[in-house]
């Protein structure tokens, strides 16, 4: 394996998460090497980086929470650009909604909205860890409008894989870690995204305030090898045209 030199570019970021940074090429992976990120969207915002998982390693689909099992897979039109073509949530039915599956522990849920939710609905988050367990969430969209959302989490502790009833009942994939978004009080108008993606944390997310810088780099000069078909990509809770970043990362042929 043979790495390419560090290399450097700079450029504004105009949207919250689903725009690479850097994509690695057929037969090679990337090497992170820093990330700065400077917030100018006038008010607080979390930031962070992450590494995108590849879409061969996660999986998403509806929860119906009449049915046994509950989960229907969708990941086809989850990883697709098909315009509002994955349901999030049922118009008025309570609790239902979504769930993400992931062969590798995940803090970045990124979507594109393409038709937007109406009505007051409330929405649950959680995880599995044997039981559904609340998720304490870092941000999330107090609604889900015709837009680019994420739902940032800090992994939790005890975040197992799915077993037994997991898979018995709840009909999630075996070894995966996972997610769900119930809508508590669902919307009359169900919202449907377009696209979704899936991305690991990079060290700490950051509450930055407008103005200010946040150096993300790993502990190790080498850097950090993303697993085969990882993406770079900043993350801002709020997209501004004059948000910044800088990113060192190197290229390493398999």
């Amino acid at each position: 394996m043979y790495p390419r030199p560090t290399i450097a570019e700079s450029f504004n970021y105009d949207v919250k998460a689903k725009t690479d940074a850097v994509t690695p090429a057929s037969g090679e992976v990337l090497i992170f090497k820093e990330m700065q990120l400077e917030n100018n969207t006038g008010s607080d915002a979390v930031v962070g980086v992450g590494f995108k998982i590849d879409n061969s390693r996660w999986k998403a689909g509806q929860i119906d929470d009449s049915a046994t099992p509950d989960y229907i897979d969708d990941t086809t039109d989850a990883q697709d650009a098909g315009a509002s073509d994955f349901a999030l949530f049922t118009a008025n039915v309570n609790d239902d909604g979504f769930a993400i599956q992931s062969l590798d522990k995940f803090g970045a849920v990124i979507m594109q909205v393409g038709t937007a939710e109406a009505g007051s609905p409330t929405y649950e988050y959680t995880y599995w860890n044997g039981a559904w367990t609340t998720l304490s969430t870092l941000t999330v969209s107090s609604a889900y409008t015709v837009d680019e959302h994420i739902i940032v989490f800090a992994p939790p502790q005890d975040w197992i894989t799915n077993s037994g009833t997991a898979v018995s009942t709840v009909g999630l994939t075996s070894n995966y870690y996972s997610i769900r978004v119930r809508a508590t009080t669902a919307p009359t108008t169900a919202p449907l995204a377009t696209q979704i993606w899936v991305a690991k944390l990079h060290d700490h997310i950051k509450v930055l305030s407008s103005g200010s810088e946040y150096n993300s780099y790993p502990e190790d000069d080498n850097g950090i090898v993303l697993a085969g078909g990882e993406s770079i990509i900043p993350i801002f809770s709020a997209a501004n045209a004059d948000n910044h970043v800088h990113v060192k990362y190197s290229r390493l042929y398999t």
